[in-house]
């Protein structure tokens, strides 16, 4: 039988100065606060691009201009959704205007993140927030590079 999987976008958002990207913070299924890119899942019928500005608006409380400047990863995860379908993230470099997101519905803070802070093994710990996911480092590794 072959494998399901449901999309998921991430954005990569960088700052005016290009040296820093925007982190936001959610709690996981341990209750610890984990650093994470903002996005979430396509809808039925949309195309990336829909998704970017559905998921920044919901998210960041974001309006305005969206434009995609590459795709960065596209990489399966896991088949331990509670449906059984896997998960295929695809990681995307935006361009959007944005200096002090006003975060909305599951995340509790957001941080602008350099290559100073993000140095090192994982997990990385940023003031109690914890970065241990390997694609979204390397992602942010690439962009400020």
């Amino acid at each position: 039988m072959p494998h399901k999987y449901e999309i998921g976008i991430k954005a990569v958002i960088l700052n005016d100065e290009r040296d820093k990207v925007l982190f936001l913070t959610s709690k996981d299924h341990h209750g610890d606060e984990i650093l994470t890119f903002p996005g979430g899942r396509m809808e039925e019928g949309e195309i990336i691009i829909t998704t970017l500005k559905r998921e920044l608006s919901e998210e960041l409380n974001f309006v305005g201009e969206v434009k995609i400047e590459k795709i960065l990863s596209a990489n399966p995860r896991s088949f331990n959704q509670e449906n059984g379908n896997g998960l295929m993230l695809i990681t995307v470099l935006v361009s959007i205007k944005i200096d002090k997101p006003k975060i909305e519905n599951e995340h509790l803070r957001w941080f602008w993140l350099g290559l100073d802070e993000l140095k090192g093994n994982l997990p990385i710990k940023v003031d109690g927030a914890i970065l241990d996911n390997e694609g979204y480092l390397e992602a942010a590794k690439v962009v400020l590079s």
